[in-house]
């Protein structure tokens, strides 16, 4: 039997234990991995700054959905993997939303950016383009004080369908971390995380749990 939450953040797997899975995911990623880039506001899941990805394997396929990090635990996330805004920029190249958000001056103090990014990113997660009553209803969650969403829902629009499938190619291919078991069959790209769902899963309860895991006396 385990005692460790395994689960994956931006392709790099982590084991998280004893206290530390009892802190908030923003707590995690901020303070533990300094991810910095997830914003802290409001604690309690109503602006959407914190806002991340989570993927899990649903109907043979890992499908990913936007939460707000500030209210979600480490322990709820075992053999999931969190992608944070950190992790839409491969290679330290922009991705298509984070583009748009900068030609259409989507950002004025910053703070709420990464939550409108990611929020957007995972919309285009199930579908190709973004209206603008799709962005109106999915930004619903994501509060800003400056810009009034207009620029905002704009960007939104700016993106065409190349520039979406040039975004996902990107972030499927960036590299995981070392870390990862190297043996014969190992899965080390997001592209291998997307054909092979269920490695989100398998990597931990199989990979790492010879190493991280304990029998029950």
């Amino acid at each position: 039997m385990r005692d460790q939450v395994l689960l994956h953040i931006n392709g790099r797997p982590h084991q998280v234990a004893s206290r530390r899975a009892l802190l908030s995911l923003s707590d995690f990623l901020r303070h533990e991995l300094r991810l910095v880039g997830t914003k802290i506001v409001c604690s309690e899941g109503d602006c959407g700054a914190c806002t991340v990805l989570i993927g899990r394997v649903r109907d043979g396929r890992l499908q990913y959905h936007c939460v707000d990090s500030c209210i979600q635990f480490m322990f709820q996330l075992d053999g999931t993997h969190v992608v944070s805004v950190e992790g839409l920029s491969p290679d330290g190249q922009l991705s298509a939303v984070q583009q748009a958000m900068v030609d259409c001056h989507g950002s004025q103090c910053g703070f709420c950016t990464p939550g409108f990014v990611v929020a957007m990113a995972g919309m285009l997660e199930e579908r190709q383009r973004l209206d603008e009553a799709e962005m109106r209803y999915g930004l619903t969650g994501n509060l800003c004080r400056c810009t009034g969403y207009i620029p905002i829902i704009e960007a939104g629009a700016a993106l065409d369908d190349q520039a979406t499938d040039a975004w996902k190619i990107c972030i499927r291919r960036r590299r995981c971390s070392r870390s990862l078991p190297r043996r014969p069959g190992t899965h080390r790209t997001f592209r291998d995380l997307r054909r092979s769902p269920a490695f989100a899963v398998q990597a931990c309860r199989r990979g790492f749990g010879r190493r991280f895991s304990r029998r029950a006396p």
